[in-house]
């Protein structure tokens, strides 16, 4: 198991690809957008938005398999997460 710290910019990022468990949790304030695709590529529409506080999170078994992209929300130009994956 492994923790990274990563900043979210409004580019959509690959976070997780889908042989891999994750966890992913806000470490400030503000919205993320999350999508999961069938192939490595960048969705081109939007995403869930998630609006994570405090100790909230969001993992595979909530958003499903795939390869997963987030990116930060407008108008926050960037996101603190922290990413587990396993």
């Amino acid at each position: 198991m492994a923790t990274s710290s990563i900043v979210l910019s409004t580019a959509w990022q690959l976070l997780v690809d889908p042989s891999k468990d994750f966890l992913i949790s806000m470490t400030t304030g503000g919205v993320i957008e999350v999508a999961m695709r069938d192939t490595a590529t960048p969705p081109i529409g939007s995403g869930h938005l998630l609006r994570l506080v405090d100790n909230d999170a969001v993992g595979r078994g909530i958003v499903g398999p795939g390869y997963v992209y987030a990116r930060a929300y407008p108008p926050d130009s960037s996101a603190n997460i922290a990413l587990t994956l396993w």
